[in-house]
């Protein structure tokens, strides 16, 4: 009697396993059989014929069934959910283009320029040499960068932002001098008395800044750039998107914008 449960189960099992290692790809059976554990793990992925594949996830199946859908649960999320985040950027960048490169943002490089790329950044100081970077050379830029600063939670980032925006309105040769001198002040220092001597040293007139600042414009530019964040899947700052779809995150994404556009 038991060996007939046994032939049973098995050939319950077979049908499954064989749907799992030729039809949901092998990608599956393997991070199915990296579950295992103990020393069949290191064979699978060296050594063992593909019998010897199958019979190391049908015995592991058997006794860890949720592997399976846990297993063609997660290859599912990596193949189309992830390519569907993509699209969803695509899609998103291709409907608030008009948002991402407003004429309004601060910007630099030539408006002649075919390339668009706009930068998203914080008010801390990573950001700094990458701007830095970018101004060194702005009459050779072969792209058209646009500038959104993301206010986040630390004390005084709306007010650096709002700041940063009204400085471009009153001068855009100013705009990135007044953020690479706002970063080189202690974070421990800030204060709305340190930001407007930045002003100040810009030869900057401040009763105008300070006038755009609180502006109706500024405000909407900055809760804007807090929605194009959002929008856009942004997790890490700085990033930069592409007008083609291509968002790059922090350092290494910086190589990506030097070799397209500096």
């Amino acid at each position: 009697m038991s060996n007939n449960n046994e032939r049973r189960q098995t050939s319950i099992w077979k049908p499954i396993i064989l749907l799992t290692l030729l039809l949901v790809t092998p990608m599956v059976a393997i991070k199915i059989a990296k579950r295992v554990k103990n020393d069949d793990v290191e064979r699978v992925v060296t050594t063992m014929t593909k019998e010897e594949v199958d019979s190391v996830v049908e015995n592991y199946i058997r006794t860890h069934p949720e592997e399976l859908l846990d297993a063609v649960t997660s290859t599912y999320y990596e193949k189309f959910i992830g390519q569907d985040k993509s699209n969803r950027i695509n899609n998103a960048i291709a409907v608030y283009s008009k948002v991402l490169f407003d004429d309004k943002l601060p910007q630099l490089g030539a408006e002649s320029n075919n390339m668009k790329i706009l930068m998203l950044f914080s008010d801390f100081d990573l950001a700094g040499p990458m701007l830095e970077k970018i101004s060194e050379y702005p009459d050779s830029l072969k792209a058209h960068f646009y500038f959104r600063q993301i206010v986040t939670q630390t004390k005084f980032s709306a007010i650096i932002a709002r700041y940063g925006y009204a400085v471009y309105k009153v001068d855009p040769s100013k705009y990135i001098s007044y953020y690479l001198s706002v970063f080189r002040i202690e974070k421990s220092d800030l204060n709305l008395q340190k930001i407007e001597d930045v002003i100040d040293h810009l030869n900057l007139n401040l009763d105008k800044v300070r006038e755009i600042a609180d502006s109706e414009e500024t405000e909407k530019i900055v809760m804007e750039s807090i929605d194009v964040a959002k929008r856009m899947k942004v997790d890490e700052l700085p990033a930069w998107i592409f007008e083609n779809g291509m968002i790059v995150f922090g350092v290494g994404g910086f190589e990506a914008v030097k070799k397209a556009a500096l």
